[in-house]
């Protein structure tokens, strides 16, 4: 009696594994679908979206309202006010003009006397 019990808790133990196993597959497999979906649903919004080099043309040209580049010489400007008297921190002023722009936070990580506090009185 003793050995069919072990023998029964052996084979429910198998199938239960078997069971399992099933059911990771299909989830592992499911994932994968969607993640494959959300991807190209992705890359075509991205594509649909994107700008060819002649409309990027025009758009530059069309200074006037509603156009993206109006303002890029003040921007410009105020990315070289804010790096002026700095060596090598001109990506991290753009940084702060863009957090300014977006009125978003912005944290500035590096060893002490790179000029974090500097471009943050700015």
């Amino acid at each position: 009696i003793s050995t069919t019990t072990t023998t029964t808790t052996t084979t429910t133990s198998t199938t239960t594994t078997s069971s399992t196993s099933t059911s990771t597959t299909t989830y592992i497999e499911r994932v994968t679908e969607t993640t494959n979906f959300l991807l190209k649903k992705a890359t075509d919004a991205l594509e649909s979206e994107a700008w060819n080099p002649q409309e990027l043309e025009r758009e530059k040209e069309n200074e006037g309202e509603g156009s993206r580049w109006r303002y890029r010489g003040e921007l410009q400007a105020a990315v070289e006010r804010i790096s002026k008297g700095l060596v090598e921190r001109h990506e991290e002023s753009r940084l702060v003009v863009l957090s300014m722009v977006a009125m978003e936070h912005i944290l500035l990580l590096g060893v002490p006397g790179t000029g974090k506090s500097v471009l943050g009185r700015r």
